[in-house]
């Protein structure tokens, strides 16, 4: 979910269930999740949706098929906004730390920044790769979009909750750079087309 989505960390540990919509493949963020616990409203203070790729779906629907997270009770939490007052949601998180069985005794039913990261670097260890900060798997979903899919970099800002291109400029301008020398051929190949095609019109 992390590397098709490049949700922000906070962001994947409140996504819930009610944010989900499989039937048009999109999750629509709306909040995140404080490092010491606690949640709030996204970092912009504005909803985004974001679009699901394949892997993304199936990650999703085995947290249905393996984990029943979905059929977990929805509960009142409260979320905390901008001008620090307090609002509630009633949710069922994706990802609980109860749908698994050593964990059924936590106090929460969404995991914490330390316990991803605990989670992460399992996950690296069994693969035999070397541990990179969990955040990493944001800025493989960017480098992805950027270098192979030649993504309009404003669909890239508001899918990633910038408020606009100058983070995705300033942080991956290495990439953009790469992108763009192959981006005139891209664009002569396309211009090729659309002359053709008006040609036989």
């Amino acid at each position: 979910m992390a590397a098709y989505t490049g949700l922000r960390i906070g962001e994947l540990i409140a996504l819930a269930w009610e944010d989900v919509d499989l039937a048009n493949r999109t999750i629509c963020i709306r909040r995140s999740a404080y490092t010491d616990r606690g949640l709030k409203s996204t970092k912009t203070n504005e909803e985004r949706l974001v679009d699901l790729f394949p892997p993304a779906i199936e990650a999703l629907k085995a947290q249905q098929l393996l984990t029943l997270t979905e059929n977990f009770p929805a509960k009142e939490y409260d979320v905390e906004a901008p001008d620090l007052t307090l609002y509630q949601e009633s949710l069922r998180f994706v990802f609980n730390p109860k749908a698994v069985r050593a964990q059924k005794g936590s106090d929460y039913d969404y995991y914490g920044h330390r316990a991803i990261g605990r989670i992460w670097k399992s996950m690296c260890r069994i693969a035999g790769v070397n541990y990179r900060n969990p955040y990493q798997l944001r800025h493989t979903y960017a480098s992805w979009l950027i270098t192979h899919a030649n993504v309009n970099v404003s669909y890239l800002a508001e899918k990633m909750g910038h408020a606009d291109i100058t983070m995705i400029a300033k942080i991956y301008g290495k990439w953009l750079k790469e992108a763009n020398k192959t981006e005139s051929e891209r664009a002569w190949k396309a211009l090729i087309e659309a002359h053709r095609l008006s040609l036989d019109d």
